[in-house]
């Protein structure tokens, strides 16, 4: 962990990670997760999840592949047949994609 605290200072405005490979669908464990988030907000960065080829149970671990600290945004797409984003700031969601992705989404779910 000591080289993400390295690169994650003060300057840093957003940490992005991605939980699954998904070439090779290897899984970051809750435990990286939190620890790079937690250094994330230590240095007043947002953190980023991006579950665009993740999302809808593809993990076997619930909707999200994602596990840890509060993410200030969480990006999907591809998988949930919508594309957006969730933020915890308060902004609610917001669907980059169509009326008819968005109502695949709801089949989905």
């Amino acid at each position: 962990m000591e080289n993400v605290r390295q690169q994650v200072t003060r300057d840093c405005a957003v940490v992005m990670i991605e939980p699954v490979n998904w070439q090779t669908g290897a899984l970051m464990s809750s435990s990286l997760i939190s620890a790079i988030g937690e250094i994330a907000h230590e240095n007043e960065a947002l953190l980023l999840v991006d579950e665009t080829n993740s999302g809808c149970g593809a993990t076997g671990k619930g909707f999200w592949a994602y596990d840890g600290v509060e993410a200030d945004y969480v990006t999907f797409g591809k998988r949930t047949q919508a594309t957006g984003y969730f933020s915890a700031n308060g902004s609610g969601i917001d669907f980059g994609g169509s009326e008819h992705d968005v109502e695949l989404l709801s089949e989905i779910k």
